[in-house]
Order: structure tokens, then sequence, then C-alpha cells
């Protein structure tokens, strides 16, 4: 027996690709999941016949000679397969558009393309030989890339993805009811959860960024937790992006789902540590064992601090400065403004005859007193009125604090004994942001 399968939890742009894999492959039959999204199910019932997919119970004992896997290439998300076949499989294909996402299906042949959604990849497949799709498949495929791209929306969409749909409107599909399966659900039971979750949602503004949070105990595992985390992240309109923590009264693990509306807050990362796969956009991890909510919660932020305040401290940011790069006190304003100029830099630290560090100088000060007839003042009666500084070892959630929140231009840095040792731009603070391998790391 052949199978095509797509990952637990099946979505529309898992499901879109079910359905054009079962084209591309006609000797294959594709697999329905266990659990479905809400918007998944309705459009599935509504072409079941038509779909004529196998249930995971008519697999249970079978020998699987060859498989084809669909939007996932981790094992952990396809379990319910081997869970009921016969033994190994000989034969498995991945076609998969998750970036960054290792493999680790045994002896899987990959076939990767950079998509935002999965079913572009197959749709583009279909064109090139030539396979009309009918139009009620075309439409449900549709609906798969409307999804997983936002209604071409999100920052994970390409030029592919335009193609695909663009064959697929050849083929006939529906743009107005494939843009309707997207909010498609009969689950009064799920919206009643999306109600509840939405009063307790708990935002935070985290390096200008706000992420949502909450968590939600269940009586069980059930389908339709990512829909319910993409409607209450739909609510959450000022949410940059937003993580659910989950518990199940019958069973003992904990599934975390993360959505994201920018490409600079990756909720896929973070999420590694815990096993978790998926994308910038959308991802998810499953905990093993019985976890408090609240305390994972505080730990996930707290590891993620830690992981970057380790390897980033002050000592390492800093650009080592010498005498010749501050401002001394005794000059006037004239002659330290021919000083920053000189230097190219809109400003100083201020130091005495003894190397002690008095405070900052900017342009923006040296300007105000010019226009009040103030110009041969002495230096040090003109210092920002915010004068921050730090320590060798001050960690990076410190420094972000200083340079977020009282909006600095430039950080001094003190050894032990208090002389200034180097400076920290803002511009070395935005590099510093820029090597977090594609996500930010939060304080709390």
């Amino acid at each position: 027996m052949n199978i095509i399968v797509g990952h637990g939890q099946m979505d529309l742009d898992s499901l879109g690709s079910l359905v054009l894999a079962s084209l591309l492959f006609p000797e294959y039959r594709a697999v329905r999941n266990k659990y479905c999204n809400p918007t998944a199910r309705c459009v599935y019932d509504k072409y079941e016949s038509t779909l004529n997919f196998l249930k995971l119970k008519e697999l249970k004992g079978k020998k699987i000679d060859k498989m084809i896997v669909v939007d996932t290439r981790k094992n952990e998300r396809i379990k319910e397969i081997y869970d009921v076949i016969d033994g190994a499989v000989e034969q498995v294909e991945v076609y998969d558009h998750h970036k960054g996402v290792e493999c680790d299906i045994p002896g899987a042949i990959e076939y990767f393309d950079d998509t935002g959604a999965n079913t572009s990849i197959l749709a583009l497949e279909a064109k090139g030989k030539k396979i009309k799709i009918p139009p009620e498949l075309a439409t449900i495929a549709l609906a798969g890339i409307y999804a997983d791209t936002g209604r071409f929306t999100y920052n994970n969409l390409t030029i592919k993805d335009f193609e695909a749909s663009a064959y697929l409107l050849e083929c006939g599909a529906d743009n107005q009811l494939a843009d309707k399966y997207l909010t498609l659900t009969s689950e009064d039971k799920t919206d009643k959860l999306i109600q509840k979750i939405s009063k307790q949602v708990e935002k935070r503004d985290i390096f200008g960024d706000i992420i949502a949070f909450f968590c939600e105990e269940l009586p069980e595992q059930q389908s339709g937790l990512n829909y319910v985390v993409e409607q209450v992240f739909k609510l959450e309109k000022k949410a940059d992006a937003i993580y659910g923590f989950f518990s199940f009264k019958k069973g003992k693990d904990v599934l975390i789902i993360s959505r994201s509306r920018k490409e600079t807050v990756d909720v896929k990362s973070p999420l590694a540590f815990y096993g978790g796969s998926g994308h910038i956009y959308a991802a998810s991890a499953t905990i093993k064992g019985k976890r408090d909510l609240g305390l994972l919660k505080n730990e996930f932020i707290d590891r993620l601090n830690k992981v970057f305040d380790d390897k980033h401290t002050a000592g390492t940011l800093m650009e080592v400065i010498t005498e010749e790069r501050f401002a001394k006190a005794g000059w006037t304003l004239r002659e330290t403004s021919e000083f920053l100029e000189k230097l190219e830099q809109s400003g100083a630290p201020v130091i005495n005859s003894s190397g002690e560090y008095l405070g900052n100088i900017s342009l923006r000060n040296i300007s105000k007193a010019r226009s009040q007839n103030k110009i041969y003042d002495k230096v040090e009666n003109h210092l920002e009125k915010d004068n921050s500084s730090c320590k060798l070892t001050t960690p990076f959630s410190e420094i972000s604090r200083e340079f977020l929140y009282f909006a600095i231009g430039r950080l001094p840095v003190k050894d032990l004994s208090g002389k200034v040792v180097g400076l920290i731009t803002r511009e070395r603070y935005i590099e510093a942001l820029k090597t977090l391998n594609g996500f930010r790391i939060w304080y709390s």
C-alpha cells in the first residue's frame, strides 16, 4: 500500500497539499488525520466523498511500501501514522516548504521549495506536468495557499505562491469560495473557547514588539487548537506575535502553539529548545510530562533572556576607546563641538583631569546652548540629563533597557575602578540584535 500523509492537526495548507498530491500520484491514497483544524474539517466534510481519503483505522496493521509526506519534515508530526502501520516504510518522499528545519524522517528523500504555502509547491508540480485540476479541488488548494500566506499579506509570500494561485484560478478555482473557507467553522465549542481565552490574554511590550501569551488547561486533547490560536491572535490586533500554552487533564503533554505577524519576531527558533518545528510565522512544540503552565511560560521567557545575556555583555559589545575619544572637563562648548565634528561623532563621554567619568555631551545639547548664547560655557555644565553608564559585566537585557527606554545614543562602559574603557553606540546595539539567528530575546 502507498499513502500520502500530512502533519497532525491538519490545516488548510496541509489539506490542499494532500488534495494535489493525490492528483500528482494517483497510485497513492491520501490519509485523513485524526485531529483537524475546524476550518479544514469543515472543508473536508463538505468534499469527503469526492476526496475519498483513508482513515487512520484503515491503516491498522497494514504494511506500507511507499509514503509521501507533505507540509512537514518532522517525524513527531506524523507519529499517528507510525502508531498504526506495520513496521517501517520502505520509501519515503517529503514535500515541504519550512525553512531551517532539519528532516528527521528515516530514509526520506526531500523536495524543498521556498514558498509561503506548501500547496504552492504541488500546484506548480501539477502545472509543470500539465495536470488539469478539477475546479472544486483547485478551490480547496487555493484556500490552502490563502491560509498560509495570510491572503498574500505575510512576509513569507513568494512569487511562486502567486504563480501557483494563478494556475489554480486557470483551472477554475472559485476565488470567493476559497476566501470563505478560511473562516468556515461549525464548532460552537471552539467559538466558546476562543471567547474564553480572549479575555485572559496577557500582553507584554518586549523590545518594542507586543507579544501576547495565554495559558489554558483543557479536559483532553482536541482538534482545532491551531485555529483557536489564530482566531485569538486576530482579535489581538495590536499584538505582533502570540504564544498559547495548552495542557490536558487526560494527558501528560503540554502543547505550545505560536503565530507571528512580523519577520523580525521569529516564533519558530525560540521553540527549538523544546523540539518545536514550523517557520517564522507559525510554529508549535509538544513537551512531554505534566507542567504548570504559568511556570512553564515564565521559564520560556527567562530561558530566552539568559541565552543571549550569557553570550553578550557590555564587555563583548563595546568598542574600546582611548582618551583621545573623550571630551575633557574645562573645554568650552565651542571647543567640544569642533572636537566632535572632527571625530564625526554626535556625542562623547566627558572626563575630568583624573579620568573620572562625569557624563555625556551631545551635539544636541551644544546646539541648544548655542541658541541661548552659551557656546563658551564649560562642557561639564551642559551634560545630558541621563548620564547612564554600565559595567563590563552588564548583561544584554540591561543594556537593552537603557537604549529602549531612555533613547540614548551611546552607553559608556566602565571597568572595576570606574574608568571608562569602552563605548556601546546605538549602531553596535542594533547590530547585536541582528545576530539573534532570526529571533528576538525577551525579558520580563
